[in-house]
């Protein structure tokens, strides 16, 4: 197998703007830039950290391109004025294409956990039935003992592995609910 293992320059690029972006705090602060500029204290008082922290958060989006930061005199003081650059924007944009394109995806895998669970546990239900029915054959000997087992034994192997099977669907379906509940909070 070839192996590669050089960046274009290019690709490099890429990788510190991925970099940039793949820090959650960067991440916001981008996403209220693209709403409006701000001072810099403004960002650090919202985000509850200190000047210096958020100083290193823009300098590395800065380095990116993503941020843009010029200085207003006020009052005698210098102000720093931070906002996103037109290719941020760009890049947000795609962004919020690929949250898109995922939210779709995730709807789909999620239906598609909901109908096997409803499948899965139709079979449970009739597997349940089929049990009561050869119990009540049996009890009214119907059939042998012998066979009377052996059934069982097979169609309660089949509903434990069904029962199983559910069980690991509906974890992730409670899990996938909690999230989107989680996530209602926090649109893009």
């Amino acid at each position: 197998m070839k192996v590669i293992n050089d960046l274009s320059e290019r690709e490099y690029y890429c990788v510190q703007i991925l970099k940039a972006l793949g820090e959650e705090k960067r991440f916001l602060i981008l996403k209220n830039l693209r709403l409006r500029e701000c001072y810099a204290h403004e960002l650090a008082d919202a985000f509850k950290i200190s000047r210096a922290a958020l100083e290193k958060h823009v300098r590395i989006l800065i380095q990116s391109d993503l941020v843009e930061k010029r200085f207003l005199l006020e009052e005698g003081r210098a102000k720093t004025v931070l906002k996103v650059t037109a290719f941020a924007k760009d890049i947000l944009r795609d962004i919020d294409s690929i949250v898109s394109k995922t939210v779709k995806v995730e709807e789909k895998r999620f239906d598609e956990l909901k109908s096997q669970l409803t499948e899965i546990t139709t079979q449970i239900n009739s597997l349940k039935l089929t049990l009561q029915k050869l119990y009540d054959r049996y009890s009214r000997r119907e059939i042998e003992e012998k066979l009377y087992r052996e059934l069982r034994s097979k169609y309660e192997k089949e509903l434990t592995t069904l029962l199983k099977k559910a069980e690991k669907i509906r974890k992730r379906v409670t899990h996938r609910t909690l999230q989107s509940l989680g996530n209602k909070k926090a649109s893009y």
